[in-house]
């Protein structure tokens, strides 16, 4: 990471631990689901990159890319105009700083050096986003298993880009420890989230969740064990299922459908 850059984001962590300790100026108008939905995107933009440059399902990646570079773009201003704070506004133009690169750098030839380049970028993009939505004030149980659901669509799309970026990577034991820890910390999430009073229709898309999560460890050990192609397309699809679940179900939550 530059020096510039790592400089901006230390200062950004701490305005945000500011603002943590002064909750009553944060703004409450504003979903803070909408915000984690940015995290989500820039993983899934970073997955998708990986899985281009690997050739995984490619015709989708790339209307995957497409498509999330798209709703990220409409989807920033909305949330910025939002923030009312001065503060938090300003974590927000960061924001937009970060997003500007990572586009540049998704837009580019999906080779192997690249899709490191927009990975790392995309987890610069999604720690400022969470961090943010994390301090975002929530109202009621709803609102806030909705940010958990989302929550959870940012870890899917973690989980299955770092275990792509790993058929291509050298060995790398700390980048090993943080998916090890993402992956416990999806499945731990997903089952909170099943144990939670919800209703038939919520039912759905958690049973579907948590199917699909045993069905991508499943894909995880097989690519551990050396499983060529057709683990990383499961490793890849799996992730998209529990991702789409867990936004609809955040969709659900926010919508008083819990």
């Amino acid at each position: 990471m530059r020096r510039g850059r790592r400089e901006a984001i230390l200062a950004l962590a701490t305005m945000l631990a500011a603002l943590a300790a002064r909750p009553q100026r944060l703004n409450t108008a504003m979903h803070a689901s909408a915000c984690e939905r940015l995290a989500t995107l820039a993983e899934r933009i970073a997955k998708a990159h990986v899985q281009l440059a690997q050739g995984v399902i490619a015709d989708r990646s790339r209307r995957v890319l497409r498509d999330s570079e798209r709703e990220f773009d409409a989807l920033l201003p909305i949330v910025s105009g939002l923030a009312g704070d001065p503060e938090i506004h300003d974590a927000f133009a960061l924001l937009a700083l970060l997003w500007k690169e990572l586009r540049a750098w998704a837009r580019k030839p999906p080779t192997r050096e690249n899709a490191r380049q927009v990975s790392d970028r995309a987890e610069e993009v999604a720690w400022v986003a969470s961090k943010a939505a994390r301090l975002l004030k929530t109202d009621g149980t709803s609102q806030r298993e909705g940010l958990a659901a989302m929550q959870a669509a940012t870890l899917a799309q973690r989980v299955g880009r770092m275990q792509l970026a790993r058929r291509m990577g050298v060995p790398d034991a700390r980048r090993d420890a943080e998916l090890a820890d993402a992956t416990a910390k999806l499945g731990s999430m997903l089952a909170a989230l099943a144990r939670s009073p919800h209703t038939l229709e919520l039912e759905d898309d958690l049973r579907m969740a948590g199917t699909q999560y045993d069905f991508l460890l499943a894909a995880m050990r097989e690519q551990a064990m050396g499983a060529g192609a057709s683990a990383a397309e499961l490793v890849a699809k799996t992730a998209d299922y529990i991702s789409d679940s867990m936004e609809r179900a955040a969709r659900l939550y926010e919508n008083g459908d819990a």
